[in-house]
């Protein structure tokens, strides 16, 4: 309606296609898409998974004789290069099978690595310039001493060690490897981020997680802002309006940080001539896109490490973390209750007695984890209904909200993925389609 209203008459001959209908050319079409489709969660995949993805994107154009050729066919082209990769054998085992990675996940960890060493090269120390070894030494003690001062503790050797490391180094770019409970929040990047500032700098406090980036902001008392959000932050190049403003980014959580946002981030901080001090746990959850990044930064620039726990007081207890650490799981479990259930239900009963076993003002410090969205809705459900027993809740409103598909980049771009009742939002302002926001 919109073409005859514009003098124009459509024509009600279907768009030929041609190179689709080719079950060769179908499977190695397939086989890219399925490719980007993996290599988005994860940097290396095995042939079995890539074969699977092919086939469910082909959608019945090409059988799997043909998604097998054009597997070979783009292997030799280096689209997809061979990798061996863990993946789940009988009875729930892990062996070592044949895999694949891609060009463009090679070509992106390549960038990635290449920004992090002309950090590495590059002189952007906080602590102060020309200065000899000993000046440096007694620089850091006096910065360590105030932050003593003002959290009401000693630091441990460990954590002075750590910040001495980072305040000493003429280095743009600083790795930090602590465990979950090792304080390195408190000490290490407060007393980092106070010195920093003292020095003229701007810190700014990143992570990948809102909650995170907001928390790491509120203890060492600067702006937060997520990773996601700062690379959209337009780049302001060294020689601007003020060239001689110094910024430190100090990012939290650094693990969870895919591969591709660790190079937009690096290659952000290389243009702008900012120190950037990357903080996190290989033990910890690793990104949900592909790369571990910061575990390969770790390995090639080497890291201040902190492993002496201080969240758990109870040498039990800590004992049990550090064998989880090592992946010593039957130790760990040993140290501490557990409660096996036969059942989903008897599990989720258990849960809530006990967290209702806590008193009120404990309850607000303690934490339910659950494997599943099933399980965790079910335990809420749960705990909410116990609660409302006990006269703990008022009025109760129904709120509906959206659920994130979930869905790859690849996957974003074939119908077949999109379910009926789906709701479409556009994430920007299209030429001739939805402005950004709306819905359909």
């Amino acid at each position: 309606e919109q073409a005859r209203a514009s003098g124009y008459e459509p024509t009600q001959r279907p768009l030929p296609l041609p190179s689709v209908r080719e079950p060769a050319k179908a499977a190695v079409v397939a086989v890219r898409q399925a490719a980007e489709h993996l290599g988005e969660r994860d940097a290396r995949f095995s042939a079995r998974a890539l074969e699977h993805e092919a086939r469910l994107f082909a959608e019945g154009r090409a059988n799997s004789e043909k998604i097998r050729e054009a597997i070979g066919e783009l292997a030799k082209k280096g689209e997809l290069q061979h990798r061996d990769v863990q993946d789940r054998a009988a009875g729930g085992r892990r062996e070592a099978t044949t895999g694949f990675t891609t060009r463009a996940g090679i070509d992106c960890e390549t960038k990635m690595l290449r920004a992090a060493q002309v950090l590495q090269n590059r002189k952007g120390g906080i602590g102060p310039t020309n200065a000899t070894s000993g000046h440096l030494q007694r620089f850091a003690d006096a910065a360590i001493r105030k932050q003593e001062r003002i959290g009401g503790r000693e630091f441990t050797p460990e954590q002075r060690a750590a910040t001495t490391s980072i305040l000493t180094s003429a280095k743009s770019i600083h790795i930090l490897h602590g465990h979950a409970g090792t304080a390195k929040t408190s000490s290490v990047l407060a007393c980092v981020q106070a010195t920093a500032e003292q020095k003229g700098y701007t810190v700014r406090a990143l992570a990948p997680t809102n909650d995170a980036a907001q928390k790491l902001g509120d203890s060492i008392k600067s702006t937060h802002a997520t990773v996601a959000s700062h690379l959209m932050r337009d780049s302001q190049p060294k020689g601007g309006s003020q060239p001689d403003k110094r910024e430190l980014w100090i990012v939290d959580e650094a693990g969870l940080i895919s591969a591709r946002d660790m190079q937009r981030l690096l290659e952000k901080a290389e243009r702008e001539q900012v120190t950037v001090l990357l903080a996190g746990d290989t033990k910890q959850l690793g990104s949900v896109e592909a790369g571990e990044a910061f575990e390969q930064l770790r390995d090639k620039l080497g890291s201040v490490d902190l492993i002496d726990i201080k969240r758990q007081r109870d040498e039990q207890l800590r004992s049990a973390v550090y064998d989880s650490l090592r992946g010593e799981v039957r130790a760990a479990l040993s140290k501490v209750p557990v409660m096996e259930a036969n059942t989903r239900a008897e599990r989720v009963a258990e849960i809530t007695r006990q967290y209702m076993a806590h008193p009120s003002e404990e309850r607000k410090e303690t934490l339910v984890l659950a494997p599943g969205k099933d399980d965790r809705e079910q335990i809420n459900d749960a705990i909410r209904a116990a609660r409302r027993e006990r006269g703990e809740l008022g009025r109760e409103t129904t709120i509906e909200a959206l659920q994130k598909s979930d869905l790859t980049r690849a996957e974003l771009k074939q119908a077949a993925r999109y379910q009926p009742g789906w709701i479409i939002e556009a994430g920007r302002r299209y030429a001739f389609g939805p402005d950004k926001g709306e819905r359909g």
